[in-house]
């Protein structure tokens, strides 16, 4: 590890690309966001948020008038965490100047991405000091698996193994 970061390399912030038909979305606006977009090539066609803890999504400042000056990038988060970037500074002035539009979800909603991506919220225990934290199961038409379940912060790790507690 010393050596890799005396060459200058540097752990990104834990973020998620998902890659489907037609574009990519991001889960976590990390402070890692210009990177990661350009790592990607292009925009992401929304941004989902995981919770309001400042490594998840602060990068939303680069959407604003002195960085990118982002047009309505959907960002899809609870209603808890809707109503923190809306009632506190800078991030209010985001959704005021419409660089972000706010969805906000509930855990159990079914949110079509594209025709083949389907995300379903999951609560997840954590501290939730501002607003709550929710995973994300992706789930694609075409496979008959359960899909895919992004949590990165977690309290409980017992909490995956409990049958029931996150169906």
């Amino acid at each position: 590890c010393q050596a890799a970061r005396a060459a200058g390399h540097r752990e990104p912030v834990a973020a998620l690309a998902v890659q489907a038909a037609g574009g990519w979305w991001l889960v976590d606006a990390t402070p890692d966001l210009p990177e990661q977009i350009h790592r990607m090539g292009t925009m992401p066609q929304g941004i989902l948020l995981t919770h309001a803890h400042v490594g998840h999504y602060t990068g939303l400042m680069y959407l604003g008038r002195e960085g990118i000056a982002e047009r309505r990038m959907p960002v899809y988060c609870s209603e808890k965490m809707a109503d923190f970037l809306t009632h506190n500074a800078p991030w209010s002035q985001l959704v005021a100047l419409e660089n972000i539009v706010l969805l906000p979800f509930r855990a159990g909603d079914e949110i079509r991405l594209n025709p083949d991506l389907l995300v379903i919220p999951v609560e997840i225990p954590h501290r939730n000091e501002f607003a709550d934290t929710h995973g994300f199961r992706f789930r694609s038409s075409s496979d008959s698996a359960d899909g895919l379940l992004y949590a990165p912060d977690m309290d409980h790790a017992r909490w995956m193994l409990t049958p029931g507690v996150h169906d």
